[in-house]
């Protein structure tokens, strides 16, 4: 999401945009080793990853739902988005 911010200072056009991202993470899950490979599934729009001893898993929409179009706060970072149900 700070990709076009950081290519705009640098006099680079990146015609990308922050996106409304869905994940969830496990517990932790004990001798879990750090380092595995991501698994992309594309039938599923998914990945799946280790991260912290834990798995992650991330899913986006073929057509994302485009988020911060008015600027993203400097405070933010990896925050939750509050609830759209139009969007469902």
């Amino acid at each position: 999401m700070w990709s076009h911010g950081l290519a705009a200072a640098c006099g680079v056009t990146v015609p990308l945009h922050a996106a409304e991202h869905f994940y969830i993470v496990t517990e932790p899950i004990a001798n879990l080793p750090s380092g595995l490979p991501v698994l992309r599934v594309q039938d599923e729009c998914a990945y799946y990853k280790e991260d912290a001893g834990k798995i992650l898993l991330g899913c986006f929409e073929p057509i994302a739902k485009p988020w911060g179009m008015q600027g993203i706060p400097e405070s933010f970072c990896f925050d939750t988005l509050p609830e759209d149900i139009r969007s469902l």
